[in-house]
């Protein structure tokens, strides 16, 4: 059921290889092993091979820690969750009926109804449903909340890439502008249209570099700082602290392009010094 899932490899040795008695988790000396999953090893602070012991099957069942992790697929309660093995319970209360009550399964999604059918006539639960991830996903995707969420991020996106755009495109144009003279004198003295592009390349590339790389990287820090405060955990996990991850395809298209735009501005700048009459531009600067 597990393989090739993230819980796969994750549970300890002990709560599979162990031999199980009526006797298991009765006293400190036979507890049983279980694996605490997030919170549940936070509330006493607890390590492995601690032993614990919780109330259950209507008398206290002594336990040891076995081993501890963060997260594990199924076990979504915020206060955390304690995994123990189904056999050492059957063990321990023979004659009570105890049926899983959720299964992680591994299958194509043709499989479903027959997924159903099987466990219906095992366990007897006409209330069995499936749910594909898949499916999970795009219910959440669907939600006016989330929906509208991304919107936003999207429309916020679009403008801050056009408007830095529109900043550097600027920058670019002002500075070629305001060197008019120096062009024109470029172009008297015999220079080819190539080699001024070259020298307006060369002097606007560090504007440029730094324009880019810095406003990619502060609004990378300000992702940082600022996702784990909105509150994205509801859509997760309750208590789940959701992490800014960086699209990378994404910020390197955006520095792609915005190096491409200040490329074209100053091949245009080029362009238009080189249609201007050289000699009224010199005769003014002179």
């Amino acid at each position: 059921v597990v393989a090739g899932t993230p819980a796969d490899g994750s549970l300890p040795e002990a709560l599979w290889s162990t031999p199980w008695t009526t006797e298991s988790g009765t006293s400190e000396d036979k507890p049983i092993p279980a694996l605490l999953v997030g919170e549940a090893a936070r509330g006493p602070a607890l390590s492995v091979g601690d032993p614990f012991a919780m109330s259950a099957f209507d008398r206290a069942t002594h336990f040891v820690v076995a081993g501890i992790v963060p997260e594990f697929p199924g076990a979504l309660a915020p206060e955390g969750t304690v995994i123990v093995p189904l056999a050492a319970i059957q063990a321990t209360d023979p004659d009570r009926s105890f049926v899983a009550n959720q299964a992680l399964v591994r299958a194509p999604v043709e499989l479903g109804q027959e997924l159903v059918k099987a466990t219906v006539d095992r366990s007897g639960a006409p209330n069995v449903e499936i749910i594909a991830r898949a499916d999970v996903r795009a219910a959440m995707q669907e939600d006016p909340l989330v929906r509208d969420t991304g919107i936003g991020f999207g429309l916020a996106l679009t403008a801050s890439v056009a408007f830095s755009a529109l900043v550097v495109a600027v920058a670019v144009v002002r500075d070629v502008a305001a060197r008019r003279g120096e062009t024109v004198l470029l172009r008297a003295l015999g220079t080819r249209p190539s080699q001024v592009l070259g020298v307006i390349v060369v002097e606007q590339s560090s504007l440029v570099a730094t324009a880019i790389v810095g406003g990619l990287a502060m609004g990378c820090l300000m992702g940082l700082l600022a996702v784990p405060s909105l509150g994205l955990d509801r859509f997760v996990r309750p208590g789940r602290v959701v992490e800014a991850l960086i699209d990378w395809p994404v910020v390197s298209s955006v520095a792609v392009g915005q190096a491409l735009l200040a490329l074209g501005v100053m091949v245009l700048a080029t362009l238009l010094a080189r249609r201007r009459d050289p000699v009224p531009a010199m005769m003014r600067d002179a």
